[in-house]
């Protein structure tokens, strides 16, 4: 499959893919990334691929940090050897990464799924990342913190050094010494105190000469006061170098101690940050992952070739393998045909290498154990072959390899013989293929061909759509139609005689007239399909408009309604109780009278139950209509507002008895939970050809994930940070670097001032010290 994998470019998609990622070692599994012909393999790093595009849609990018290959570092400190402070370093940045990373992602991934059983894998190593961190300052530089005993040893080699410096510059200073000299200053060679003296006064001045500038007349001399006290710097210096010896043995022992767990870090991080790298990928490319057919089904919706530029290719809807396994693509050159058949190689083996495919839900591919192609012009010199035998070579190999389970993908089949015998092998070698029961796709100009696909079962004609009277193609890829030669239309349009045209007609055979008529017929009718049913399309949008402007009017109608009822019914009560109150007082005062209290009581009695009767069937009807339309409007297809992100998504699949469904944002499907949805419209919302993203994603694309304030004043830098905080907000980016410089130190602590007292951040760090070090601060927001 490798040849074919050079004739698909599927190079250049491996190189796209080591460009996302953010380790060399994951670059290095990217550009060795091949297909799996295992089916249940591919569908576990297909959900891989998905549930990464899944975290970075909901979480933005993920903070890798900075970690290395430190693989030879772990073996040699397994060994006994010691790390010198860079690998040390290394180390300590790889053991950072995975700490941060395990916090990042511990409540954001479910343990059972891929991303969750690796972070549950990383082991924290803090007190070792501390201690190095702590010991070692730069490649070169071990911290006077590394131990007690260094410092003490370092304050001892400073002390030393000003008693050095104090006896040289008594002496420097002295009237009757410093005429010897050639500059009142005092230097260093060999690691040792001297003065420069002048080469004349050499013999004036005791003591051992170290070094002599380049032309004669300066002699460095360390005098014979100060070589006692620079002895005892040397030996200082050595037990210094004793001690930071000492430092990195003992830590380098450490990191052989821990030494597996620090190198299944490293791996689990380096296989992360590939994965990511896909899910990073899929999101650019607007993929999606294809369902996986048993059947060797192939149906592609939309796909878009991932080489070419996305906002000119023409997406390419393509089918295969249940009514027909041969795929004859007809058409003018620089037609499409080609683009066509690499477009289906090529997704064909980013699906088996577990990458999502540029095309629409929807589209299916199998698990093919080959995909072989035989593509372009092999014309060799040095081997001495014509176009025709370099093609005939390939597809001799092709056959001998190719087994039920291969994608055949042949271009210009036949081409560069005579045509008449280059049409009859084509139809002999389709034919062997076809007996086999395997798919095929070939590219062709001869219309034998194009008779041979309409008179067999199991072959279909496509082809390659040309306007001939804007004499271009449209790149559009017509399944089920053979494509017409257009020779006469465009040669007639380019000014050739119609005299010559006319001649050149009468020389075609019969058969072969009547079957471009019928070509002819057959896309007249087509276009005329095309044009009533995107006006069918259109009505049908309008109508939908209409149905929408309908049952908003009705709506309102229905609103205002229960407004009026509700006012209605609130005066009807009203009027009860006032009845009520007015009844009981004309009872009482007829009983103060003593005139017919039991036939006024009675009275009193019914009528005050029949008002009770009326108030509750008012309430009650108050209290029916306030329950209208308080049943679940979801159904499959609604559109529903998901809270967590605030953006709109399809439901895809409806609430089981936990209240857990399905949903659709653009391309990419999430699981949710009936209370993280809102019903918002039961219709389905219309997808372009190309795919859509929400909003917020958009966004955060165009977000930088880091603002450079070096140079600035603290007030010009605090504006450029507010109005980039406010973006990150709106954004679904958590994480930004602010690189501020070291400088005067002014800037960073009006900075960090600054980052305190923000009410949106949560927290800030320093970067690691290849990151920029104190230049440069991490911030985190809520």
């Amino acid at each position: 499959m490798e040849k074919s994998i050079k004739k698909l470019e599927f190079d250049r998609v491996r190189e796209m893919l080591a460009d996302k990622c953010a380790s060399r070692m994951a670059k290095n599994i990217a550009r060795e990334l091949f297909p799996s012909n295992d089916a249940a393999r591919v569908a576990e790093l297909q959900g891989q691929t998905e549930e990464a595009l899944e975290l970075i849609i909901s979480h933005g990018n993920i903070p890798l940090g900075n970690f290395h290959d430190i693989s030879e570092t772990v073996k040699l400190a397994e060994i006994g050897s010691t790390l010198s402070p860079r690998r040390l370093l290394e180390v300590c940045d790889t053991l950072r990464a995975a700490r941060k990373l395990k916090a990042f992602l511990g409540d954001k991934v479910e343990p059972q799924k891929y991303f969750g059983e690796m972070v549950q894998l990383l082991s924290s190593h803090q007190e070792l990342e501390k201690r190095i961190d702590t010991a070692i300052i730069g490649e070169d530089t071990i911290s006077d913190n590394a131990s007690a005993a260094l410092a003490s040893i370092r304050r001892r080699i400073e002390s030393k050094k000003a008693e050095i410096r104090e006896k040289l510059g008594a002496m420097v200073s002295s009237a009757a010494f410093s005429k010897y000299l050639q500059d009142t200053i005092v230097t260093i060679r060999n690691d040792r105190f001297v003065l420069p003296v002048k080469a004349e006064h050499r013999g004036s001045v005791a003591g051992m000469v170290h070094d002599q500038s380049s032309k004669g007349g300066t002699v460095y001399i360390e005098p014979m006061a100060v070589v006692k006290l620079n002895n005892d710097l040397t030996t200082l210096a050595l037990d210094e170098e004793e001690e930071i010896r000492r430092i990195l043995a003992e830590l380098s022992a450490d990191v052989g101690v821990s030494a597996e767990s620090i190198r299944q870090n490293a791996d689990i991080m380096t296989r992360l940050d590939f994965v990511l790298a896909k899910g990073k990928l899929a999101l650019e490319q607007r993929a999606v992952r294809p369902a996986i057919s048993a059947d060797r089904y192939i149906k592609i919706r939309n796909g878009r070739h991932p080489l070419l530029p996305r906002d000119s290719v023409v997406p390419l809807n393509i089918w295969l393998g249940r009514d027909f396994t041969t795929l004859l693509i007809t058409g003018p050159n620089t037609g499409g045909k080609t683009v066509s058949l690499k477009t289906v190689g090529l997704f064909a083996i980013m699906t088996q290498a577990g990458l999502h495919i540029p095309a629409d839900h929807g589209t299916t591919m199998p698990v093919f154990e080959h995909v072989l192609a035989d593509i372009g012009d092999e014309q060799s010199i040095a081997q001495s072959l014509s176009t025709f035998s370099a093609h005939m070579t390939n597809i001799v190999g092709i056959l001998r390899t190719a087994d039920s389970r291969s994608l055949v993908l042949l271009d210009e089949l036949g081409a560069g013989t005579d045509p008449t015998e280059g049409a009859a092998l084509a139809i002999s070698i389709l034919e062997e293929l076809r007996g086999r029961g395997l798919l095929t796709i070939a590219t062709t100009h001869y219309a034998e061909l194009k008779h041979y696909a309409l008179t067999n079962e199991g072959v279909e004609n496509a082809s390659a759509e040309f306007d001939v009277a804007t004499l271009s193609p449209t790149y559009r890829l017509l399944v089920g139609i053979p494509g017409k030669s257009n020779a006469f239309e465009i040669s007639q349009k380019l000014g050739l005689s119609g005299a010559i045209i006319e001649d050149a007609k009468s020389r075609l055979l019969t058969h072969d007239v009547d079957f471009e008529r019928v070509l002819a017929k057959v896309t007249e009718s087509r276009n005329i399909a095309e044009r009533e049913r995107d006006e069918a399309i259109r009505l049908r949008v309008e109508a939908a408009a209409l149905k929408k402007q309908s049952e908003e009017a009705l709506e309102k109608i229905r609103s205002s309604r229960d407004k009026e009822i509700s006012a209605a019914k609130s005066e009807a009560r009203a009027i009860l109780k006032k009845a009520k109150s007015e009844a009981d007082e004309l009872i009482a005062s007829m009983r103060a009278a003593g005139a017919g209290i039991s036939g006024a009581e009675n009275l009193r009695r019914q009528l005050r139950d029949k008002i009770d009767e009326l108030g509750d069937r008012a309430f009650d009807m108050d209290a029916s209509h306030s329950e209208e339309g308080g049943e679940s409007r979801l159904e499959e297809g609604c559109i529903v507002s998901f809270l967590p992100l605030k953006k709109e998504a399809v439901l895809i699949e409806m609430p089981n008895d936990k209240g857990d469904c399905q949903i659709a944002i653009g391309a990419m499907k999430l699981k949710a939970n009936i209370a993280q949805i809102k019903f918002v419209s039961a219709k389905r919302q219309e997808k372009s050809g190309r795919g859509s993203r929400s909003a917020g994603i958009l966004k955060s694309a165009n977000v930088r994930p880091e603002i450079d304030v070096r140079g600035m004043n603290i007030e010009d830098a605090v504006n450029e940070l507010s109005k980039y905080i406010d973006e990150l907000l709106s954004s679904s980016l958590s994480r930004a670097r602010v690189i501020h410089g070291k400088g005067t130190g002014a800037l960073k602590k009006g900075l960090l001032e600054y980052f305190r007292s923000h009410p949106n951040i949560e927290r800030f760090e320093e970067a690691a010290h290849n990151e920029g070090g104190g230049g440069v601060t991490y911030i985190v927001l809520k």
